[in-house]
């Protein structure tokens, strides 16, 4: 199990202590000057940690990961209702206009370039994050917890609190989106769906955004300058 412990590490202690400290600092940051390219890339970057961080997880500790996934009318249901769900609540809990940066503004692809780096990013956010914590994590806790449920709502609280930094709201949508991929997972037998459903969504929610989310006036004050 110690080849776990860096990804434990991680994705327990290291990227929620990140996101609520980026939470408490947001909105008070300039947002403005940062470029769709740098975020796109540091997503990569991110989910490229995540997922080597899982890979190391899982071979070191010789847990299962199951890829494939049964498509069958009782999977694929389920699978629809849980996106048209979280697609329905996302937009009944979505921030106030102006409560806080509007990073999904800030994340719409302007260029060619911009929307390869965009696509690229959801698609890594969709495979690294299922087979880090619908996958790995999961089967790491269920290790130690030998009750599927106990270990789905750990997990998926770990999940929300990475999102910290979108708010109150941010975690407790993405852990329950979390706890609803992981049922998914369990009921068809591998991460397929889960991936599939959660690469919808977050592509759905990013082209929405604009729509959904009124931007924000510039701000006619100048940057605060940095020490």
């Amino acid at each position: 199990m110690l080849w776990a412990l860096p990804f434990v590490l991680v994705t327990v202690i290291a990227f929620p202590a990140i996101a609520v400290i980026n939470a408490r600092h947001s909105r008070n940051a300039s947002i403005e000057s940062v470029t769709p390219t740098a975020l796109y890339l540091q997503l990569l970057l991110i989910q490229a940690v995540l997922a080597g961080l899982a890979a190391l997880a899982q071979r070191g500790a010789d847990v299962p990961i199951g890829w494939s996934a049964r498509v069958a009318p009782d999977t694929v249901v389920p699978a629809i209702g849980l996106l048209g769900v979280a697609v329905i609540l996302a937009v009944w809990f979505r921030e106030p206009a102006g409560s806080a940066p509007e990073i999904s503004h800030l994340l719409a692809p302007k260029s060619g370039r911009d929307w390869a780096l965009w696509t690229a990013a959801m698609v890594a956010a969709a495979v690294a994050e299922e087979f880090a914590y619908r996958g790995t994590l999961f089967a790491l806790a269920s290790r130690v917890i030998d009750r599927p449920f106990i270990s789905s709502l750990l997990t998926s609280a770990v999940f929300g609190l990475t999102h910290a930094a979108q708010g109150w709201r941010g975690v407790v949508m993405s852990g329950l989106f979390g706890l609803g991929l992981q049922s998914l997972v369990l009921w068809s037998g591998g991460l397929l769906l889960a991936i599939l459903v959660h690469l919808t969504y977050d592509i759905g929610i990013q082209l929405a955004a604009r729509w959904l989310i009124p931007a924000r006036p510039a701000s006619r004050e100048p940057p605060a300058r940095v020490a």
